[in-house]
């Protein structure tokens, strides 16, 4: 039998791992990663952003990424989820969902009103995770993109 799956939060020692998980979902995507290890830790040192990463022994599975901001609108917290990277040999095997389950879980234990997520459009898998996960489509995401530097 396997070894279980664990999650944990990321340390700024872990920044090399979560890099290489962001240039990975970067290479998906067919785009570039600038996100380096020193960028990373410094990411992992910040209060309002959490990494949760997933193991099966030493072997890191995925991560997540969520941010908790101030929500005028709704008088609270709210969450949102920045990435969510499973690597390939560890896809359809539930990594992702304790991700999310977890990420989940921290919200509500901040007492977040919402967690939020943008996925790409033409994405029907990822698309389907997060329907059933409870998430649905209530808004358009709309974004202007600027050159590094």
């Amino acid at each position: 039998m396997p070894e279980a799956v664990t999650l944990r939060v990321a340390e700024p020692s872990d920044a090399g791992a979560v890099a290489s998980l962001i240039a990975a979902l970067a290479s998906d995507l067919s785009e570039p990663s600038t996100a380096s290890g020193s960028y990373v830790a410094d990411v992992l040192r910040e209060r309002r952003r959490q990494v949760l990463l997933a193991e099966r022994g030493a072997a890191v599975l995925g991560m997540l990424s969520l941010s908790f901001h101030a929500s005028l609108y709704h008088g609270a917290e709210a969450c949102w989820v920045d990435e969510l990277v499973v690597t390939p040999e560890a896809r359809n095997q539930g990594v992702g969902a304790k991700l999310l389950e977890q990420a989940i879980q921290m919200a509500r234990a901040r007492t977040c009103t919402e967690v939020t997520l943008s996925v790409m459009e033409a994405n029907t898998d990822a698309r389907r995770f997060y329907e059933r996960h409870g998430f649905e489509v209530t808004a358009v995401l709309m974004e202007r993109h600027f050159q590094p530097g």
